[in-house]
């Protein structure tokens, strides 16, 4: 019996993980976009992000329409890759000058399947390219391209 109650316990507490944040910066330094891989145990939504770093932050669909979506499907134990054209996280109108390295704070609501809310705290860096990129070019400095 005390199996099963473990069991029930560890099933009532979903999973959710964010790997590789980042976020790279437009040219004029007026808006910047949002990246990292979300994956939860058990069925979600990202329905909303926010920054103080921004005035305005969207979740963007892909392609060139860039369109915003009101929620995004993370199905259960699949990994959903925010990316370079693909779904991202814009932000609009930032409120400061970031540079290279500086790290850039968001927060993810995320609805799960059983209608709960969950807001996670992001810790973003200010990059040229993704960490896995950049441990797949280790000849070239972080975060720059030649």
């Amino acid at each position: 019996m005390a199996l099963a109650l473990a069991c029930a316990a560890f099933d009532a507490q979903a999973l959710f993980t964010i790997n590789e944040p980042w976020v790279r910066v437009a040219a004029d330094g007026r808006s910047a976009e949002a990246y990292m891989r979300l994956t939860s145990t058990e069925g979600a939504k990202l329905v909303s992000a926010a920054s103080f770093a921004a005035d305005r932050v969207v979740i963007r669909a892909p392609g060139p329409g860039r369109g915003t979506v009101t929620e995004l499907v993370l199905p259960a134990s699949q990994r959903v890759e925010l990316a370079p054209g693909k779904y991202r996280i814009q932000l609009d109108g930032l409120t400061r000058k970031v540079g290279l390295g500086a790290r850039i704070p968001l927060s993810l609501t995320i609805r799960h399947d059983d209608g709960r809310l969950q807001e996670i705290a992001v810790d973003a860096e200010v990059r040229l390219r993704s960490p896995t990129d950049d441990e797949s070019h280790p000849h070239q400095p972080a975060g720059h391209t030649h």
